[in-house]
């Protein structure tokens, strides 16, 4: 610095001090208008301990799916017929003997049954013909064909009664209801505004409004097999045949083996074989089949249906078995949306002037919504789905304790605990899914506040 300049700062300093050698000093005095009355914060807050406890209704989710459908109930039937005699029996009169003899290979090395006949043809190859013809698709089975003979000595008349009797059986297999229980946390963003209503050096009370809107909260989660069911069915029936005399059966088998071909060898009438001498068909429509068997393995059977003046006889057969399953699967979530409004006092002790002790006590309204969302599943295909909301205003007494930092006369960073009084929980119940949801006892928060 130069000396003229310092010779001005003399100057100008002597000037000021005997122009203010004779005034009272001036204290330095907060400026009572300028007083910081409002604060809004903004902040995070965190509220343990949702506990929620859910149980799935078994037997209501399987009356949504339906159980296994019934094959009917175990029954019984029986029909009986009667055929007038025309004074011979079902065989022509033939004993037992003389049907032997026509059942047998005649001389020119030809078959004659009652239902069809194997000649020899042109050929000339034992077990080979193109000459031959039964009346029914029937006479084929499981690689053989049967000509049947029938004899009988009687006036023809019989009785026959047929039985059938269906048995249903079930299974079933039913879950325990499910239940499931959690203890979630809920976080979510705060904003809160406050008045100041008394202050003096020492201390001061706010009185303060806040909403607090939570992270919706994954409460429950319940999945699994509720049912499992199995029905069977079995259709039997006995048939009875009373004949006036002695009557019977004879039945040549042939085995034509697994070369033969049923669908080509059928005519259009229903019989099988073309009955053609010289491989010519003798109908429109028909085929020219060849008939290949082992005239060594050809077979006779007989068959008694009755004797002396009358007879009875009877055979039994069963159907085959139907069964069908059936499974029944749920699953189901909740999930809980939590909304908080606070109205409240706040006194606190401004312990220096960068930090305030803080009570805080007030009421508390929390609005619970928890959405149910169900599905239910038959044999893997979704059969039923349901979205269920159950809502509810809760009120509750909060109390806490908090800490305020103010590194700046309008700038502070808050952070506190709150007790929540009484306990208090939300119920819920879609029809297939019930419980509650016990809303937080306590939360703690962090925030940034600005007074003005």
């Amino acid at each position: 610095m130069n000396t003229h300049n310092t010779l001005i700062l003399a100057a100008l300093a002597a000037t000021l001090t005997t122009a203010t050698a004779d005034e009272e000093p001036v204290a330095l005095e907060r400026d009572e208008g300028a007083s910081t009355a409002w604060r809004v914060s903004v902040g995070v807050r965190t509220a343990p301990s949702i506990k929620t406890k859910a149980s799935l209704d078994i037997p209501a989710a399987i009356g949504r799916a339906g159980r296994l459908s019934s094959f009917g109930k175990s029954s019984s039937s029986s029909t009986t017929s009667t055929t007038a005699g025309s004074g011979t029996s079902s065989g022509s009169g033939r004993t037992k003997e003389e049907a032997l003899a026509a059942a047998a290979q005649q001389s020119d090395g030809s078959y004659e049954f009652d239902n069809g006949f194997i000649k020899p043809d042109s050929a000339g190859y034992a077990g080979e013909t193109w000459n031959w013809h039964f009346n029914s698709a029937d006479a084929y089975s499981d690689g053989t064909i049967s000509g049947t003979t029938a004899f009988g000595t009687g006036d023809g008349s019989s009785s026959t009664t047929t039985k059938r009797e269906t048995r249903t059986s079930f299974s079933e297999t039913t879950a325990p209801d499910f239940l499931d229980s959690s203890d979630e946390t809920a976080t979510g963003f705060e904003l809160e505004l406050a008045r100041e209503l008394w202050s003096n050096d020492a201390f001061a009370v706010d009185l303060t409004i806040g909403w607090t809107y939570y992270d919706d909260v994954d409460v429950f989660q319940m999945a699994g097999r509720a049912y499992t069911g199995r029905a069977s069915s079995r259709t039997s029936s006995e048939k009875s045949t009373t004949t006036s005399g002695s009557s019977g059966m004879i039945t040549t088998t042939f085995e034509v083996g697994g070369a033969f071909d049923l669908d080509y060898s059928t005519n259009p009438d229903g019989s099988i074989g073309g009955a053609s001498f010289d491989g010519i068909p003798t109908q429109e429509g028909w085929g020219t089949p060849l008939l290949v068997y082992n005239p060594d393995t050809v077979s006779t059977t007989v068959t008694e249906t009755g004797s002396g003046e009358g007879g009875t006889t009877t055979s039994r057969s069963a159907g085959k078995s139907k069964s069908r399953t059936r499974t029944v699967d749920v699953r189901s979530e909740g999930e809980l949306s939590l909304q908080e409004i606070r109205l409240g006092l706040s006194p606190y002790w401004k312990v220096t002037e960068w930090l305030d002790v803080r009570a805080n006590l007030g009421a508390l309204f929390s609005y619970a919504e928890i959405e149910t969302r169900t599905r239910i599943y038959a044999d893997g295909a979704e059969t039923w789905r349901s979205s269920h909301t159950d809502d509810d205003w809760k009120v509750q007494v909060y109390a806490g304790l908090a800490l305020a930092v103010k590194p700046k006369d309008w700038l502070e960073v808050s952070a506190g605990v709150d007790t929540r009084f009484p306990n208090r929980s939300v119920a819920f119940n879609d029809g297939i899914v019930s419980g509650s949801v016990e809303l937080p006892k306590w939360d703690a928060f962090v925030a940034i506040g600005v007074r003005f």
